[in-house]
């Protein structure tokens, strides 16, 4: 479908001039979702996604509550310095392209940009107000109701901007004052969760036929746990106790995690969101991490892809 923009929402409300750089799976359903509810959105892509996404526009898989989409006509560029700067960036491409992001990002980015990173694991906000000069970088954990904080606490007028964007797309998002807890909450379910599956080349239900593999995941998960506690997390134990019956709940049963579906298709691993992650905040906090240090060294021949 084609989507053409108003410059303000049916509250009468100007809209944020938003840029969203990263366009896999995840970002492609934010941004057809944002885009086809009227939002001021310009898509930033390289190469041949630049060439798709100017020939035959946005297509993405369901998610965020809608069907799959396909947007034909849709802003973008592959030259940030292009777009000036805007009120709100998203980034959503994999941890290990973070760096290069922000930095292709800057020329967006003003004093009172709003950056809003969705990534896995829980280093991406740090990192990127070690990199950017400029822009306000919130918290905001890819849970399905989106909650968006004050990184590491509170809300603020930028949360409740960036919530109302969503909202008014018809996006599931919340305030969320403790937003560190659950960015940390899925990072330890992340540890346990996806790093079995890529390890043991096993979907969801591959792993729950296995008690040793879901006592490895466990133990994962665990250490991550004993880090967040050394972090700050309030409750690092709700997490756990998510844990404990995760693979012989969860919904889809053949699914298999990111992590797996890269390695699988030879594509580089966010072997630095997990349990990379894991090993690197153990040795900081002094918290020891053999489960996560043994996964990590297994993933890390393919972590550049084969």
């Amino acid at each position: 479908m084609t989507v053409t923009h108003s410059r303000q929402n049916d509250k009468g409300e100007g809209l944020m001039k938003t840029a969203f750089l990263g366009l896999g799976d995840y970002g492609s359903r934010l941004a057809a979702r944002l885009v086809a509810g009227g939002t001021d959105v310009t898509l930033i892509a390289r190469g041949e996604r630049l060439a798709a996404l100017q020939s035959e526009g946005l297509k993405s898989t369901k998610g965020f509550g809608g069907e799959e989409m396909h947007i034909e006509n849709v802003s973008v560029t592959g030259d940030p310095s292009q777009v000036g700067d805007v009120d709100l960036l998203i980034l959503s491409v994999k941890l290990y392209q973070l760096d290069q992001a922000a930095y292709d990002a800057t020329p967006m980015i003003g004093s009172n940009t709003i950056v809003l990173p969705l990534f896995n694991g829980v280093e991406a906000p740090d990192r990127l107000n070690e990199i950017l000069e400029h822009g306000h970088v919130l918290g905001v954990s890819t849970s399905p109701n989106l909650p968006i904080g004050e990184w590491s606490r509170g809300t603020s007028t930028s949360t409740e901007k960036a919530v109302s964007m969503f909202t008014d797309a018809g996006i599931e998002a919340v305030e969320d004052e403790g937003v560190f807890d659950k960015v940390w909450g899925k990072f330890i379910v992340f540890c346990g969760f996806a790093s079995i599956c890529a390890i043991s080349r096993r979907s969801v239900s591959g792993v729950a036929e296995h008690p040793e593999l879901k006592d490895i995941s466990m133990a994962a998960s665990m250490e991550a746990a004993a880090i967040g506690e050394k972090a700050g997390v309030s409750n690092p134990r709700a997490a756990l106790k998510y844990m404990e019956n995760l693979w012989d709940t969860f919904p889809n049963r053949e699914w298999k995690p990111s992590t797996l579906q890269d390695l699988e298709a030879g594509k580089p691993l966010e072997t630095d969101a997990g349990s990379g992650a894991a090993s690197r905040l153990g040795r900081k906090y002094g918290v020891p991490t053999p489960v996560n240090d043994t996964i990590y060294a297994a993933l890390k021949p393919f972590e550049n892809g084969i």
